[in-house]
């Protein structure tokens, strides 16, 4: 009886294991963190707090996603919103409750519908420049180890290869991240390897829906040149032009928490599935995080830093607003 309980607690070992959490505490001198991920997404309870201890958001993450009740405090401990997650961008703020003379009640209501289109994609919400009230652009890379599904036999380097060159999608010089100068061809695909993504996003808070969102730009697939060994940028994508052609590929997924909505390739890019560490921000000087940052604790600590930034800025704002809808 022993022996068949350890047969069957070391045939469970192995997902226990693969389904593990990681806590990070992120501490700057202004703020504290304490979140979970799991394979680099964040993935369980997110908390965090100000210099003086009082907690300031407190809520959950699901593959990347806000999910569930959210809720944010001021530094005296005053909760001031709390918002109920349906999905990535539809949420219901049950707290402060909105009046409901116009326009205030607006402000109580997503004004966003996820809705596939007839290209089998998900529009992006228009979203009104005068509406942007911050903007931060990053660039990530994307490697092979915490996203699988787009290197498993070079799946994902074949869509982009098949459809530049049966003309259906453009590609641009590395040399410029300007979408300007187009590639009339590719020069023998076959002879690189993949190894890597580059992507250039764009984040932002849009004050027409009240909370943020980040948008790719561009995609640049890093590959290594079988011949001579060097890695070289190939070329790059304007992200919006590549929706319709991966939206019409399956992706075989096998993750957990967000399967249920992920079918595609874009699926997958829309809903954050994925793990970039970022190199490099919008700076005066233009330069990546390398360039600055000598030791590798160091530049983790800034791609932290970073990441951690961008979402406190949405919950400052969310405060912000909160008293628009406070009887």
């Amino acid at each position: 009886m022993k022996s068949t309980v350890l047969l069957i607690l070391s045939w469970l070992l192995p997902a226990v294991v693969f389904s593990q959490k990681e806590t990070q505490v992120y501490e700057d001198g202004s703020i504290r963190c304490e979140y979970e991920m799991s394979d680099k997404r964040l993935e369980g309870k997110y908390t965090s707090y100000y210099r003086n201890g009082q907690k300031k958001a407190s809520g959950a993450f699901e593959n990347n996603c806000r999910a569930g009740i959210w809720t944010v405090w001021d530094s005296t401990g005053r909760m001031r919103v709390t918002r109920v997650y349906e999905n990535l961008f539809e949420f219901n703020q049950t707290f402060p409750v909105a009046s409901a003379d116009a326009p205030v009640e607006l402000l109580n209501k997503p004004s966003y519908e996820l809705k596939y289109n007839e290209n089998d994609y998900i529009y992006y919400f228009d979203v009104k420049e005068r509406m942007v009230l911050w903007t931060k652009r990053v660039w990530r890379m994307i490697g092979p180890e915490e996203n699988p599904l787009l290197f498993e036999n070079d799946a994902f380097y074949r869509i982009l290869t098949e459809n530049i060159q049966e003309g259906k999608l453009k590609c641009y010089s590395a040399e410029t991240e300007q979408f300007r100068t187009e590639l009339t061809g590719l020069n023998n695909p076959d002879n690189y390897k993949v190894i890597s993504y580059k992507l250039k996003e764009d984040n932002f808070f849009d004050n027409e829906r009240l909370l943020s969102e980040s948008r790719i730009l561009g995609i640049c697939p890093v590959a290594i040149d079988l011949k001579t060994k060097d890695t070289v940028d190939l070329y790059w994508i304007y992200f919006p032009h590549l929706r319709p052609v991966i939206a019409t590929e399956i992706a075989q997924y096998t993750s957990n928490s967000t399967s249920h909505v992920i079918k595609t390739f874009d699926d997958l890019f829309f809903f954050r599935d994925f793990y970039g560490e970022i190199y490099k921000e919008s700076n005066v000087n233009d330069k990546p995080i390398a360039d600055y940052i000598s030791t590798a604790e160091e530049k983790a600590k800034e791609i932290q830093r970073i990441e951690i930034s961008m979402i406190e800025i949405e919950h400052d704002y969310w405060m912000h607003f909160a008293r628009y809808v406070q009887r």
